[in-house]
């Protein structure tokens, strides 16, 4: 099989998730063979990502760092509660956050009281392109396909449901693209916590603790996020 032949193949396999894990592409190539490259390339050009073990490590690293608890200081002053209702008609021009603020979010550093380890973050998610409603839609269908995926697990664990093998590998996957989509939303959004964040430094919390109190809030809000109701996820991420 060619090389056109297999990348077909491969983005047929991806679908409209757009996601593939390493071990799809093994059976064609070793990673860091030249082969193996050329395909990658292909792919990479038809906007489809490649999920290694090493991605999926680095995200659920990622997740406990922004779980790390903030201490409850002065909580009369701000307080932080993701609502089981639906959001209002809230967006970011709503919030007054212009987006010229946020593809430059590195010059927040300039007019707030920063150590070198949050000046470095700024640095950081600066370089996390934000995205489009498009990539909104199609990494929250990943969430969806892959919370079903999930459920028929438990299923399968408890003996209610009984499914082939290559079923269960499929689920397996479907679960994992959901958690690489659910960090692309949030890191994604990091900016917009940060705008956020600064309005409130000087109310008694410390800037650093409501930057990690909204990455909390991001990773509740993906969870909530229902594109199908036409809000874009910034509206679910700002209820923190």
């Amino acid at each position: 099989m060619d090389i056109e032949k297999i990348i077909a193949s491969l983005a047929k396999k991806a679908g409209k998730d757009k996601f593939l894990n390493l071990e799809d592409i093994e059976p064609f190539a070793q990673p860091g063979s030249d082969t193996y490259f050329d395909i990658e390339r292909g792919l990479l050009d038809m906007d489809i990502d490649i999920i290694t073990p090493e991605d999926l490590e680095e995200e659920e690293v990622e997740e406990e760092s922004s779980t790390l608890v903030v201490e409850e200081e002065d909580e009369e002053d701000v307080e932080f509660d993701l609502e089981d209702t639906e959001p209002d008609d809230l967006s970011l021009s709503g919030l007054e956050v212009e987006e010229e603020e946020l593809i430059n979010i590195e010059s927040i550093a300039s007019n707030i009281k920063i150590d070198d380890p949050v000046r470095m973050y700024l640095k950081e998610i600066g370089q996390i392109p934000l995205l489009n409603q498009e990539d909104e839609k199609k990494y929250a269908v990943s969430v969806s396909n892959g919370r079903y995926a999930r459920e028929q697990l438990d299923e399968i664990s408890e003996g209610v449901l009984v499914l082939p093998e290559k079923d269960i590998e499929e689920l397996k996957r479907a679960v994992e693209r959901a958690q690489h989509s659910k960090n692309k939303l949030v890191e994604a959004n990091y900016r917009l916590v940060v705008s956020i964040a600064k309005r409130y430094v000087g109310r008694g919390l410390l800037f650093l603790d409501l930057i990690q109190e909204g990455n909390m809030g991001l990773m509740r809000a993906v969870d909530k996020f229902d594109y199908e109701k036409g809000f874009k996820f910034s509206t679910y991420a700002t209820w923190w």
